[in-house]
């Protein structure tokens, strides 16, 4: 009987209070989990940048065929191919744009960026059998300028709710590497790069009552400036099968991202009698991110001046860890899931003069399936994909002497995602150009 009380006891001020704190602590995790996953979007860390016009031009097309400095950030199998010292100079300029809209019109919001795209050098060492090269260089990995606006009404809190979340931010990939011929047809090589820049989010948004008695007006501003570091790694190899049929393959490490710094939020209340509060506060926001690993495979056909190259990757984005977590929804489903993309890039190589074109396209999924159905209240639900992010690409190349030559290239990608009331349309504009020197 007294052994009967006491597990009552028991049960009554421990374990239930306990199971409630465990349940809470769960939830919480879960929600600050999604949270992270979706700003890992925002952020533009799932959507990695062409390392180089001649890659741009083609789509991103360029595992099996690319045989200049820029190899080290797309297979650095293709550094056992460069011959003489290798320079390159690129710089960039993007105009994203967003069209979001809740219950209502939306509107495009465009913001440009530019600088540099990548400063790289490969040379080349000649060894008894074969060539090797190292080289060393910094590429712009990501690029986060985004711009998200609208305007609705909560119905079920009687609120005309206003939304912005503005951020501007890059993340530079600096590297190193080496690869070299092992047989007379086969070459590899191997990259290491270690990520760093800088994002600056800035959230606001208002709830202001339309009809209900004594309810307050919300103002609030959440203004953080982000470190971004990180490290990782690809190996890859390109064979020649026979002359004009060749196949590259890169396997790209796990990436490690740490993203750090302060936010200072401020809350105004306005309570309906005209008394207000004002509350200010600075955050430590730190938050780890581990990539799952990609696969990229291509192969290349040239026929005389024509070369033609598809290429295929693929990311299980359901393996990203946050917070030493892999973020799933309330169902226990994976808030990302794995993706293929399929990109395709033709160059011609004109007979009469020292100048290249060329065009590609590409399909690239979105890896998250999750969007929010209303940003403030951050309820976030399944997306539906109305229509799948891809990418066409043109692009130019001219030889200007024996050891200079300069490329161009523009690239428009768009997609469109909603959750029913919520609506996003995204679209981004690139120009990319290089002079590379070879001697």
């Amino acid at each position: 009987m007294n052994v009967l009380r006491i597990y009552r006891t028991v049960r009554a001020r421990v374990l239930v209070p306990v199971t409630i704190l465990f349940i809470m602590l769960a939830n919480t995790s879960h929600a600050q989990n999604i949270e992270h996953a979706l700003r890992l979007d925002d952020y533009g860390l799932t959507l990695p940048l062409a390392p180089s016009p001649r890659a741009a031009g083609r789509a991103g097309a360029f595992v099996a065929s690319v045989n200049d400095v820029s190899a080290l950030a797309i297979n650095p199998a293709g550094l056992g191919r460069v011959r003489r010292l290798d320079a390159t100079l690129a710089m960039h300029f993007d105009d994203p744009g967003t069209r979001s809209s809740l219950g209502g019109i939306g509107t495009l919001h465009t913001q440009g960026d530019a600088g540099l795209g990548a400063l790289a050098i490969s040379i080349p060492l000649r060894v008894y059998r074969g060539a090797f090269s190292v080289a060393a260089g910094v590429f712009r990995a990501y690029e986060s300028s985004t711009r998200i606006q609208y305007t609705s009404f909560n119905a079920i809190d009687d609120m005309d709710e206003q939304y912005l979340l503005q951020q501007r931010g890059s993340v530079l990939a600096y590297y190193v590497g080496i690869g070299g011929e092992i047989a007379s047809r086969l070459t590899a090589g191997v990259s290491a790069f270690a990520l760093d820049g800088t994002i600056s989010p800035l959230t606001q948004y208002t709830r202001l009552p339309r009809t209900t008695a004594g309810a307050s007006q919300i103002f609030l501003t959440d203004d953080a400036s982000l470190d971004v570091d990180g490290v990782g790694g690809r190996v890859g190899v390109q064979f020649e099968i026979v002359r004009g049929l060749r196949v590259g393959v890169v396997v790209a490490s796990p990436i490690y991202v740490h993203t750090g710094g302060d936010a200072l939020v401020e809350v105004v209340t306005i309570a309906a009698g005209g008394i207000g509060s004002i509350s200010q506060s600075t955050e430590k926001r730190s938050v780890d991110y581990l990539l799952p690993p990609r696969v990229d495979g291509g192969l290349a056909v040239t026929m005389g001046p024509l070369t033609v190259e598809m290429n295929a990757g693929f990311t299980d984005w359901s393996r990203t860890i946050v917070q030493r977590h892999r973020p799933v929804d309330r169902f226990l489903q994976p808030e990302f899931h794995n993706t293929v993309d399929v990109r395709t890039g033709a160059v011609w190589s004109l007979r009469r003069w020292p100048v290249r074109v060329s065009t590609g396209f590409a399909i690239v999924p979105y890896p998250l399936r999750m969007l929010p159905f209303d940003r403030i209240g951050n309820n976030i639900v399944p997306a539906t994909i109305t229509r799948q992010r891809h990418m066409w690409a043109i692009g130019a190349g001219a030889l200007l002497s024996s050891s200079i030559s300069v490329d161009v290239a523009w690239q428009k990608a768009s997609g469109r995602r909603n959750t029913g009331g919520y609506i996003q349309a995204d679209h981004n504009r690139r120009v990319t150009c290089s002079a590379s020197w070879r001697f």
